[in-house]
Order: structure tokens, then sequence, then C-alpha cells
């Protein structure tokens, strides 16, 4: 044999070693966790929590389903709705609301504060929150139902709400009822924050709660809030059930492209308009979008996460980026959730221009959305755009923006994490849990100056086909769904409860929770 194909084959040999090793090794890590309880439920009476009956839990959502609680705009709230709401919390669970061991507190008028108070005070505490308001909705535009009638067809809670976020509002609150009736007494204290304006940002909800936290010295282990959901169907690979529990978001970015140019009448039109300038402007952004950066986000986490449950294909290709990164990254690109989640990306919104079809426009505005990367910065989003639309008569204004948040931790000594897998053990049959990137703007983000550890998740399951339902027409939320989130929400509380260490493996003890 010659000394060229020698090397040929110990160069394969040596491929294919790597190879079988990155698959044998990737994700064994992730796939479990540091943390054990260091005390039982000593002295503490047994939770014979039962949850409510079926038509129960039911009729609750639906009846807060029915108030409408839209939010139009910043000074455009329902705000008879918000406090109807109020009113129903306070008559469904009287419990909570009459218990020594809570407190309840408005914050900015229409949002709503609970302290749940523990008996031991070294516990760092942590929050649970969710939204009271949703987006608009038309009545001729639903098929099953108007959004607003609330009402259970086929096994399915139909209504505005029903999956954004009402079922999250009333599960906690239905788990931390049954716990206080059940005679359960909290070690840890926590906190339950309803924002009333999250479809707007959560400028006067979500923000001034997290202020008037962060004015009385709170510090908080983790935050659970509004996020990702349960994939049914959307991961390659897998069959079952994958928690996508989102650990960082992307950034936000609105600027407005501007064009002016002078007037006349079309019969005599100049060599270039100011629709035609700011159509070819917006035209190079959207063609030439920001590089990918796969592999520099969670979405490398998510693969360690779940690579041990995949068919040995996917789990080689998975494991080995190195060599098979760029196909998986191309393949991404086709698909609009995977392609958003591995690159920033800009898209036209809104776009204006003339007064009348036989007058040249003077001006056209174009408003670009930008959803920045966690690899990327505002202003490389920025460069990029004025490099790639090269025509200094289109003028670039900046209308808001908002960075892309830290990542928090998934680690196997994670609390906050570690807490949200394992009541997802509890919950749901065989199901796996994975970080990830979220691609909205969340109240979440408003928390992090409580704490870097803020999770994006909702516990319930969604297959790609319901995807258009939230926020879209004919949301709905099956009842066992709705059953399980209430259940997801008791055990965690009770999970969050206990007092965790680090053991010594798989990572080095970083102390006690």
């Amino acid at each position: 044999m010659s000394p060229s194909r020698i090397v040929f084959l110990l160069l394969v040999v040596g491929l294919l070693t790597t190879i079988l090793y990155h698959t044998l090794t990737f994700g064994i890590a992730y796939d479990q966790s540091a943390l054990y309880a260091v005390e039982e439920d000593v002295g503490q009476p047994k939770p014979d929590y039962q949850p409510r009956p079926t038509n129960e839990l039911v009729d609750h959502l639906l009846q807060a389903i029915r108030i409408r609680t839209i939010t139009f705009g910043r000074n455009e709230l329902n705000t008879t709705a918000l406090v109807d709401l109020r009113k129903l919390l306070e008559q469904t669970f009287p419990v909570i609301h009459s218990s020594s061991l809570v407190t309840r507190e408005l914050i900015g008028q229409y949002s709503i504060l609970y302290h749940v108070t523990g008996s031991d005070t070294s516990r760092l505490p942590y929050l649970l929150e969710a939204h009271l308001d949703v987006v608009p909705a038309r009545d001729e535009d639903w098929k099953t139902a108007p959004p607003f009638e609330g009402l259970v067809r086929d096994g399915y809670i139909y209504g505005r709400g029903s999956m954004d976020l009402k079922n999250v509002v009333m599960g906690v609150m239905e788990a931390l009822e049954g716990l206080l009736k059940s005679g359960y007494k909290f070690r840890r204290s926590f906190y339950i924050a309803f924002g009333h304006d999250s479809k707007i940002g959560g400028f006067d909800g979500a923000k001034e709660i997290s202020t008037v936290l962060e004015s009385r010295g709170v510090t908080l282990a983790f935050v659970l809030g509004e996020g990702i959901t349960i994939s049914s169907d959307m991961i390659p690979g897998i069959d079952g059930l994958v928690a996508l529990i989102g650990v960082a978001e992307k950034g936000y970015l609105t600027v407005e492209l501007s064009v002016k140019t002078l007037g006349g009448h079309t019969g005599i039109p100049h060599p270039e308009s100011s629709i035609g300038i700011l159509a070819r402007a917006v035209n190079r952004i959207e063609d030439n979008q920001m590089p990918l950066v796969f592999g520099q986000g969670a979405e490398v986490k998510l693969l360690k996460h779940l690579a041990t449950k995949m068919p040995l294909p996917y789990r080689i290709a998975m494991s080995n980026l190195w060599l098979f990164g760029p196909i998986i990254e191309r393949v991404m690109t086709y698909f609009p959730d995977n392609n958003g989640a591995i690159r920033t990306t800009g898209v036209a919104s809104l776009i204006s221009g003339g007064i009348k079809d036989n007058v040249l426009p003077t001006w056209a505005n174009a408003t670009i959305s930008f959803r920045i990367h966690s690899a990327n910065t505002i202003n490389e989003v920025l460069d990029h755009t004025k490099t790639i639309i090269n025509d200094d008569r289109v003028k670039i204004t900046v209308i808001e923006a908002i960075p892309p948040s830290p990542e928090s931790s998934s680690a196997p000594d994670s609390f906050g994490y570690q807490m949200i897998k394992l009541s997802l053990a509890e919950t749901f049959s065989q199901i796996l849990t994975g970080p990830t990137l979220s691609l909205a703007n969340l109240d979440g983000r408003h928390y992090l100056s409580l704490t870097p550890n803020v999770y994006r998740f909702s516990p319930t399951i969604q297959s790609a086909s319901d995807m258009s339902q939230v926020q879209g027409t004919d949301e709905r939320i099956s009842v066992e769904n709705y059953e399980r989130t209430v259940h997801f929400y008791y055990r965690l509380m009770l999970n969050s409860d206990k007092k965790y260490d680090v053991s010594s493996t798989p990572k080095e003890s970083s102390g006690e929770l």
C-alpha cells in the first residue's frame, strides 16, 4: 500500500473516531441535575391538594375569558374590564385573599402583585409572572365562536386569552388556592405578578412592579414568566413532547426610513420618485439580512440537552457541528421559526407615501422591524443597514431600541431551571426539556434587575398547527392541557419550596439554595 493511501486511511479513521467520540459524549452532562433536596416535608402537613372538579376549573377560566381586558395602546386600555377581572380573582380565590400569609397590592393602578410569605427568610424568593391583558379580536374573524363568548367544544376551551395568557393567570391562582386550602405552610417566600399592559411593552405594569421590588431591596432566585410552550411535533428527530424554555430573548429595533424629493405631476416624472427610492432601500434590507450566527446562541445548548434522545443519524449531525454545522445552518434558514433563531432579522412592517394618484409624492416613509440575535448589537444592525442601503437620500431614524437580553443559566446546578424541569417531568409523561432563544420581547425582561435567572416558558402543549391561533383566530386550549397547567404550577410551588444543595457531580458545588 502506498504511503499516500496509508495517510488517507489514517485521516479517515481519525475523522470517524472524532465523530464517534463527539456523538457518544455530546450532551451527557446536560441530561441530569446536580441539585438534590436536603430536606423533606418534616413538620409540614401533607398537601392533600386535589384539583377542583374539572367543570369548576373550566368554568373559572371561561369567566376570565369573557372579561374583555383588551389593550389597544398605552392610553387605550379597557380599565373597566381590568377591574372586573381583579374582582373575579377575589371572588374565585377566597382563601388566597383572606390568608394572613398573602399580601396583595396594586401597581400602576391595574397590575397586581401578591407576596406569599414563607417561614425561612434565608431562602431567596422567586417570582411567577403573567399578564391580564389580551390583544384585540373581531367577532367576524372567528369561525368556532366569538372570541369573548367563552365556551367549550369537543374538549377545547375557546376564547381570546385561553392560550395567551389567562390560562396561566388562573392556573397559578388555582394551584396556590389549593395548597393554602390544604393547610400547607410555605418555607420559601415567593411573588406572583400580573401585569396589565404586556401587549404594549409592560412599561406601566411589569416594569413598575420590578421597580417597586428593586426599591425594597428584593433579590430573586429566579423568575418564570410567559414564553415558549411545549412542542408536540416541531423538533425534527423527536416524536414526543419537548419543553422549550426561553433562557434569553432577542432584542428589538424599530427604525423609520424616510425619503424626501421634489413633487410635481405624474405626467412629467422625475428620474426617481421618493417611493421608488424607498422601495429599493426596503428591498435591499430584506434581500440582505444580517449574517447567520448559528452556534453563537442558546440553540447549541438546546441541541446538547436533546442530543442523547435523538435517533442516531440526528445525534451524529447535532453532536458534530464542527463538521455538519454549515449543512444544518443552511437547512434551518428554509424555515421561518428556525431562521429567526439563528440570525438577526429585519422586515418592513409599515409603509406610506403620496397623497393622490396623479401627484408625485414629496415624501415616503417605511418602518423596519428588526429582531436582534444575542450575538449582535444594536449598533451592528444600524451599521449593516446603512451599508446595505448605501443611499444618503434615505434617512434612518431610530424609533425604539431594546438590546438582546443576557442568557440565563440552564446548567445542572441552576436552581430555577432545574425546578422547572423537575416540575415538568412530574406533570407530563416522558417530556424532554431544553433551553432556547425567545424570538418575542416579553415582560420577563423587566425583572432582570432582580435576578440573572429569567425563564420564559408557558406550560401548555402546542402543535405546529396551533401556532397561528395564539393572538390569531379561534384561540383555544384543551381541557386536559389546562388541567396540566394547574398541576404544573402546583408541583413547581412545592418543588421550589424545598432547600437544595449542589452535588459534587456532574459539576463542582456552587453553594446551597
